[in-house]
């Protein structure tokens, strides 16, 4: 898990979540207020792998991908 902070000042926790499918994603949640924001990362093949990458990502291109991600459904 990592956590970045917008410009705004809104900080987001973003973590490597897996779809039903077995897709891979990026979760995005903001530290106050509620929503789950998603972002697939067609990328990575294996959980493992998503966590390095993550670990290894530079915080522009997280904030890069928050831009990108959809907020997700209920459900």
């Amino acid at each position: 898990m990592r956590t970045i902070e917008q410009a705004d000042g809104t900080v987001w926790d973003v973590a490597v979540g897996k779809e039903s499918y077995s897709g891979l994603v990026l979760l995005f949640t903001p530290r106050r207020g509620a929503g789950v924001w998603r972002r697939a990362m067609s990328e990575w093949s294996t959980q493992p792998e998503a966590e390095d990458a993550l670990r290894a990502m530079e915080e522009a291109n997280l904030h890069g991908f928050l831009e990108e991600a959809v907020e997700a459904g209920p459900g």
